[in-house]
């Protein structure tokens, strides 16, 4: 055992559990289905549909085996004609007990499982493990959506490997907050707003209905509550290295998935041979930390940025330009609207089945917020807000207001466990919670948007069962201040301007491990993801297959429009071209079938109300 996985668990040994229970595969497997057949709606776009054949290959399945691996998988359909199969494995609830206080029997009841799904490489012979951020990213549901895609960025020299983290969709016992699947108590029911504190006048309210719901959270998962946290997961990740016979870890994280990347490297970094993070949390912070304080460091240039561009484009690409005569009468603009909807809410009528309230909260802390993450839909946010400018709200109602959201539970469930939660670290009632977010408050215009994220941390009562610090471990392991040495430095990917993990949070990880290189697109949005650039590309692929880092921290450009003409927006055809791009992508070379997948991943690509 490495010192670094001592600070965590003084000389606990991590367990792997034994494979005995392979043989119920088919059974692990049709839960695996239902949990996908659960999906939230807004994980599926209408062409994301569960295919049908999933149960005819369960009927009578053959079950895959493979040299070296200790489980069986069973053929679980495909991702738009990448075969897939399907796995679970059990791991210890507690994957840090020592051996006096571990059970002596290996009962499911002290067990989680965790689903996996893989697509395979044709000419792979390491597996990498991927996580889509979160916390309460589904690995199986990102793969069977995306797998395609992340098959063609990451290529053929590696099997991909998707997990439902411990309690995450299909994984169980389940992380919620309720017997039954997305029901909340009468706040939320009669007004789904009021529980998310965007308003202060609301925090009366919604303080009630969070120490409810942290209650509800340990009626509902009882001792498992306090270990559906991310230095678990770390561990968990080891136990899927161990059953498909790999002990060097390939990993790909993108924004929570930073953090749980940052995790592992910490706790095992002697395994640690490819890390790449996209999009990067200050780890610090999450753990150590009342508030995030970098998260939203860059956010109100970034909005900036989204006036400048559409001014630049002109009214003929963005609606909105024709509002001012320049980025600042735009932005005037927009925030007359917001502060007209303040005082007068819009009521949007379509049909006796589709009809809403149009606030202040849902167009600038909803929508202008969320568009941020992505700049591909940054000339629909304009088209929209430009409609609700001349009154007609149709549209908008639509897109952002009779939309699902994500579960919840699970983000809150994961980030107060790792952080510092409850009465010990929070001060309490009312004018306490003010003081403590008062700072956030400070931060961004869209600060309000944070306070749903921090309330539940407040009223948490589940009792902390880990006592991971990255920065201690950094500070043990520093030499000369050079940080955590792995077994290979880390490849770190950010744009210039994030709205909530700001370079500045690549720097400090850059600074955590030893001799990690950042790769920054000069461009906006979360993650990598959000700028299409093959020079992010070639780095990504020379680091993964190669070993290479990047000398310095380097700057790739972005190579997409932000207000793009009608023509040139990102459509990609069935024979996978793509405007300029040119020819369809099976006459491409790598990088630039690559540069497909990854501007395919910009446009589909969703994330959730955490980080």
């Amino acid at each position: 055992m490495s010192n670094k996985t001592s600070a965590l668990a003084g000389q606990r040994q991590v367990r792997t559990r034994p494979s005995a229970w392979t043989t119920a595969v088919l059974a692990a497997s049709f839960l695996l289905i239902f949990g996908l057949y659960n999906l939230p709606e807004l994980f599926l776009d209408a062409s994301d549909e569960i295919p049908t054949t999933w149960p005819l290959h369960l009927v009578d399945p053959e079950p895959l085996r493979y040299p070296g691996e200790s489980l069986s998988w069973t053929p679980c359909g495909d991702a738009k004609g990448h075969p897939l199969e399907c796995s679970t494995i059990h791991v210890p609830k507690d994957q840090y007990a020592t051996a006096t206080t571990a059970p002596d029997t290996a009962d499911d009841r002290d067990t989680f499982s965790i689903p996996l799904i893989r697509l395979r490489g044709r000419n792979a012979t390491k597996n990498i493990l991927f996580n889509p951020g979160g916390p309460g990213g589904s690995g199986v549901q990102s793969l069977y959506t995306r797998g395609d895609n992340l098959h063609g960025l990451i290529g053929d020299g590696f099997h991909i490997i998707g997990f439902d983290p411990r309690g995450i969709n299909g994984s169980r016992p389940s992380a919620s907050c309720s017997p039954v699947s997305h029901k909340g108590d009468a706040t939320q029911e009669s007004n789904p707003l009021i529980h998310k504190g965007m308003r202060h006048s609301d925090f009366p309210e919604v303080q009630a209905w969070a120490a409810n719901f942290a209650q509800a959270c340990v009626d509902t998962m009882g001792d498992y509550a306090g270990y559906v946290n991310t230095p678990q997961v770390a561990a968990d990740m080891n136990s899927i290295l161990d059953a498909v016979g790999q002990y060097e870890m390939y990993y790909y994280g993108v924004s929570y998935g930073t953090v749980l990347g940052q995790t592992y490297a910490a706790l095992f970094p002697e395994r640690s041979q490819r890390i790449v993070i996209d999009g990067v949390v200050n780890t610090l912070q999450w753990y150590d930390s009342v508030l995030f304080g970098d998260s939203l460091t860059d956010t109100d240039e970034l909005l900036g940025a989204f006036f400048d561009e559409c001014h630049k484009a002109g009214p003929r690409n963005c609606s909105l330009a024709s509002t001012g005569d320049s980025p600042q009468q735009i932005r005037d603009s927009v925030f007359e609207l917001v502060g007209q909807l303040k005082e007068h809410p819009l009521s949007t009528y379509i049909n006796n089945t589709h009809y809403g309230i149009i606030t202040a909260e849902i167009v600038l802390l909803k929508a202008t917020f969320n568009a941020l993450y992505k700049p591909s839909r940054w000339p629909d946010l304009a088209d929209r807000l430009s409609e609700l400018m001349g009154g007609n709200g149709s549209q908008f109602l639509l897109d952002h207001v009779l939309v699902p959201d994500w579960p919840e539970a699970p983000t809150d469930i994961v980030m107060a466990n790792d952080g510092l939660s409850g009465p010990k670290h929070w001060r309490q009632g009312i004018k306490g919670l003010e003081e403590e977010l008062a700072p956030l408050w400070n931060s961004s215009v869209f600060a309000d948007a944070h306070n749903s994220l921090y309330i539940p941390k407040q009223q948490w009562v589940v009792p902390r069962t880990h006592n991971f610090s990255l920065s201690h471990i950094q500070n043990g392991a520093a030499i000369n201040g050079q940080g955590i040495e792995t077994a290979h430095p880390l490849l770190i990917l950010s744009t210039s301007l994030d709205p909530v993990t700001p370079l500045r949070s690549a720097e400090v990880a850059k600074t955590a491990f030893r001799g990690s290189e950042i790769v920054e697109v000069r461009g906006y949005g979360h993650c990598s993801l959000a700028e299409p650039s093959r020079c992010v590309i070639r780095a990504f692929r020379k680091y993964l297959y190669d070993g290479i880092l990047p000398k310095g921290h380097t700057l790739c450009e972005a190579e997409r429009p932000y207000f793009p003409k009608d023509d040139d927006r990102d459509e990609i055809p069935g024979n996978g071209s793509l405007g300029k791009v040119g020819a369809a992508s099976e006459n491409l070379d790598e990088i630039n079938r690559a540069y497909l997948a990854q501007i395919a991943l910009r446009r589909d690509w969703e994330w959730n109300r955490g980080i």
